[in-house]
This record gives C-alpha cells, sequence and structure tokens, in this order.
C-alpha cells in the first residue's frame, strides 16, 4: 500500500503511536519522493536499513565464477536486479519496467 499526501508522516507517527500492535513498513524506490513528504520527525520510532544491490560476488558464489562470466554481457546489459537475475526470459521487459517507473523518476526527483 503506498500512502498518499502530504501528510503521510503524521499518519505514519499516528499509526505507530496509536495502533500498538501494528508495525508499519515503509520502502520502495519512492524514498526519495516520500522523504521529501515527510515533515513529521519519527524519532525513536524507525530503524532505517539501506537495502543493496545483489553484488558480482555474490552471484559468483551462487552460481560459479565460469557461469558469471559467462553471462557478465547480459549482466551489464541488464542489470543484477533481482527480478531480471531470477526471470532472464523476460529481462527487457522489466528492464523497460524499471527505468521508466523507478529509475527515471528517482533521478528526475533527487536534489542535486
Amino acid at each position: 500500500m503506498k500512502p498518499k499526501g502530504k501528510n503521510i508522516g503524521l499518519t505514519i507517527k499516528l499509526i505507530i503511536d496509536k495502533l500498538k500492535d501494528i508495525k508499519v513498513i515503509v520502502s520502495g524506490s519512492s524514498a526519495l519522493e516520500l522523504s521529501s513528504d515527510i515533515n513529521e520527525p519519527l524519532t525513536g520510532r524507525k530503524i532505517e536499513m539501506v537495502m543493496s544491490g545483489i553484488s558480482y560476488q555474490e552471484m559468483c558464489d551462487h552460481h560459479g565464477m565460469m557461469e558469471e562470466r559467462r553471462l557478465l554481457e547480459t549482466r551489464l546489459r541488464y542489470g543484477m536486479y533481482p527480478e531480471v537475475i531470477t526471470h532472464p526470459e523476460r529481462s527487457e521487459i522489466l528492464l523497460r519496467e524499471l527505468t521508466t517507473g523507478y529509475l527515471y523518476k528517482d533521478v528526475f526527483n533527487s536534489k542535486m
């Protein structure tokens, strides 16, 4: 569920404070957009985690160095997004969805 509106920070704070049995997970590539909309501090109510992508070493450990060398051109072309790796037959479609849906949006919305 993607909360909408300028009061997202206040909404999250109220859920955390009033509904003690409820845990809220806010994630996704919209983090840049979301962070600019949160005006309410969540101090003491949040744990921030940065999820890195899959590394080349992890892929070598899983598939073996020879297999990853064989797939190097594909990895360079389509990236190592989990969905692309697990569904290589859909790599082109998935990459197009990722770039139009998230990557360009994050790049153009970031403040440099």
